[in-house]
């Protein structure tokens, strides 16, 4: 002002010293933009870790999704049942749901308003494949077709057509094995979120991949299994 600049050029002289002499402005305002970031976030059910992990969303590539519970409600229902024993399907799902029950995957919830529990006995989880128990001195195994090769379980032609005819229904597929014999197959179905197509689309529109990880699909998974490997060994 002294050498004659008007009030207004000197006042953004003076700042843009200060700024590049003392950047204590900047330190206080980043954390703040973060601090506000990560409001937004919880607001939205957004758990972030630490500001570092704001900062790496923005390299995100791809997102693995979970079937169960994230891009479905979770709400479990039996869709239908196919029957191969001389027991009504009421003992069947009475079998099976006791058996879930002692889960705690969200599958079991589909049999909880159908049955009365029976004692379980050496419950074992099989990850991956199933679960497995005695009730009433009978092994129940519970599971995908997977489990059928762990055990040595013979499948037939009309096993193969009725899992099928539930898969193309979007079933999750239950195989009810009572002493190494099929006895049933349950179809389980769930309900797609509102919002689910809407997010994977606008993923898909900003060049992220998705992908649905689940239990019920071995080829997916070990896609999945396999993306990671390579990603990790070209770090």
């Amino acid at each position: 002002m002294i050498l004659g600049y008007s009030f207004n050029d000197s006042i953004l002289t003076f700042i843009t010293i200060l700024v590049i002499a003392c950047p204590c402005s900047l330190g206080l305002a980043t954390p703040l933009a973060v601090i506000v970031s990560e409001g937004i976030c919880a607001k939205n059910g957004i758990i972030i870790k630490n500001s570092e992990i704001l900062e790496k969303a923005s390299k995100i590539a791809t997102v693995v999704f979970d079937k169960t519970g994230t891009l479905t409600y979770g709400k479990l229902k039996i869709s239908k049942i196919y029957n191969y024993s001389n027991l009504n399907d009421n003992e069947i799902i009475t079998l099976a749901g006791s058996l879930e029950l002692q889960s705690s995957h969200p599958i079991s919830t589909a049999f909880s308003e159908y049955i009365q529990i029976k004692e379980v006995k050496n419950f074992e989880n099989i990850p991956g494949y199933g679960i497995k128990g005695i009730i009433e001195n009978s092994t129940i195994i519970l599971g995908n077709r997977k489990i059928l090769s762990k055990y040595n379980i013979s499948i037939e032609n009309n096993h193969i057509i009725d899992e099928e005819s539930l898969s193309n229904d979007n079933n999750s597929i239950i195989y009810v094995i009572k002493n190494n014999n099929i006895i049933g197959l349950i179809g389980v179905n769930d309900i797609l979120r509102d919002n689910s197509r809407d997010i994977i689309s606008r993923l898909n529109k900003n060049n992220i991949k998705t992908i649905m990880l689940t239990g019920d699909n071995d080829t997916v998974a070990e896609k999945v299994r396999k993306y990671f490997r390579n990603i990790t060994n070209n770090l």
